[in-house]
């Protein structure tokens, strides 16, 4: 009986890697993280995109949950809506398109034309069918963030 249960969790692990490693294959770069009293209007961490693949970029939010620092106030968001940009020397950094998608739904902006650093950058979000952008005093959290490009 523990001799079949190793050889279970051997090939699970096996899977698990062999399921990692093909998703990694397919896509230039990837990141998952997390999102803790995020305001609208701000950049998250930036990442570098050789544009060397055919790999879309894009982000999903998972656990999301709004609210006012200092109180007991939340709001869960229905939708939330990233800005893709992009750092173009001597500029700053350059709007590349806005989406709005669900938590745990993939927001995405096709396969970069540019290569160069990218970020995304909080607009807002809706819950309760209103929306809370730059100035409204909310914050956002997201527990898992998957990012690929």
């Amino acid at each position: 009986m523990k001799r079949t249960r190793v050889g279970i969790l051997g090939l699970i692990v096996a899977g698990v890697i062999v399921a990692t490693t093909s998703v990694a294959a397919h896509a230039e770069g990837s990141r998952n993280s997390y999102l803790s009293g995020w305001s609208p209007g701000a950049g998250s961490a930036s990442w570098g995109d050789s544009n060397g693949d055919n790999a879309a970029t894009r982000v999903a939010l998972f656990n999301v949950n709004a609210f006012i620092p200092y109180t007991s106030t939340t709001r869960t968001p229905s939708s939330v809506q990233l800005e893709l940009q992009r750092d173009q020397w001597g500029i700053g950094w350059i709007d590349q398109g806005s989406r709005t998608a669900a938590p745990g739904y993939w927001q995405s902006w096709g396969d970069s034309n540019w290569s160069g650093t990218f970020r995304f950058r909080l607009n807002g979000w809706t819950a309760n069918g209103q929306w809370y952008g730059s100035g409204s005093g909310w914050q956002l959290n997201a527990g898992t963030v998957w990012i690929r490009w």
